[in-house]
């Protein structure tokens, strides 16, 4: 009926609360659903009705297939994603377990240590890659879509980084929708996070709309995403997951030769995003950036 009414309308759904909702629909071990990550699950069947009933209408149905997500891993009998700083410190570990979180979505040599890879996928996630297989086999031309997650770490610059890394691989790994679920009253670094690829000067400074390719050696000590969406700019930002100062050499292969870099970041004593340096490019199209304690920066590389 929206379709008939708007056609140009989006269709999102089904919302699947979490990982036994897309898998079995939440039902016991006796139905005909696996929670296994080589088994039969039920978003299978539901993309493959949602095909043929789109196929019967002459219009697509559905155009983004979406889902929930957060860190499953538990400290101190509390998930990580409900951590918050503001009711008691976090521990080092469970620092390192919010920042690290994001992993979940693409690395095959992250493991969460959590029921989900302990009981049903027996490793890691990557659950983004995981996701996109069954859609394209089911349905192809759907998009995907994250339509809650949270990393946790609520007061602590930690939820700051996990938002910060979680947008990057969103955009590096073509999700078409994500909206962070405010899972605590103390979220000033998680919104400073989406400010920084948003608006982080307060004026309309964005990351740019193209992800671009990154060859980045590390995983654990700290995360690098690109974009680029005009000749003469390109934004990257750099995530150090770290307690000490990490030097990352950058390098851009891009046809024009750019002259500065401004720098915006947030870290544990800015929760919003603040001017942290503005320069000339000492050498053609390279700089040398060094990341403070856990910190997320934009830089922004332009001719100007």
């Amino acid at each position: 009926r929206v379709k008939e009414l708007a056609p140009a309308a989006a269709i999102v759904g089904p919302s699947h609360y979490h990982y036994d909702g897309w898998t079995s629909w939440d039902m016991d071990s006796g139905s005909a659903y696996s929670t296994a990550g080589d088994g039969r699950w039920f978003m299978d069947d539901f993309l493959a009705r949602v095909r043929s009933a789109s196929d019967a209408r002459g219009a697509r149905l559905l155009d983004t297939w979406d889902f929930h997500w957060y860190p499953q891993h538990q400290s101190n009998d509390a998930y990580v994603w409900a951590l918050d700083d503001s009711v008691r410190p976090l521990t080092p570990e469970e620092i390192q377990h919010v920042v690290q979180s994001p992993r979940s979505y693409w690395d095959h040599e992250y493991d969460e240590d959590s029921w989900i890879t302990r009981d049903h996928l027996k490793g890691p996630t990557f659950i983004l890659e995981r996701l996109r297989q069954r859609i394209d086999t089911a349905y192809p031309g759907t998009k995907l879509g994250v339509s809650e997650y949270f990393p946790g770490g609520c007061a602590h610059i930690a939820s700051g980084l996990g938002v910060a890394d979680s947008l990057g691989v969103f955009a590096r790994m073509g999700v078409h929708l994500a909206a962070m679920w405010p899972a605590c009253k103390r979220l000033e670094y998680a919104f400073g996070a989406i400010r920084l690829f948003r608006n982080a000067d307060g004026k309309g400074l964005r990351f740019a709309d193209t992800s671009v390719r990154v060859t980045h050696p590390e995983r654990r000590e700290s995360s690098v995403h690109a974009g680029s969406d005009d000749p003469k700019r390109v934004t990257v930002v750099v995530i150090n997951k770290t307690t000490a100062e990490r030097r990352v050499g950058l390098r851009l292969f891009h046809p024009e030769r750019l002259a500065r870099v401004a720098s915006y970041r947030i870290d544990a004593e800015h929760p919003s995003p603040h001017p942290a340096g503005d320069e000339e490019l000492a050498r053609t199209n390279a700089h040398a950036y060094v990341a403070p304690p856990l910190s997320a920066t934009l830089l922004v590389f332009d001719d100007v």
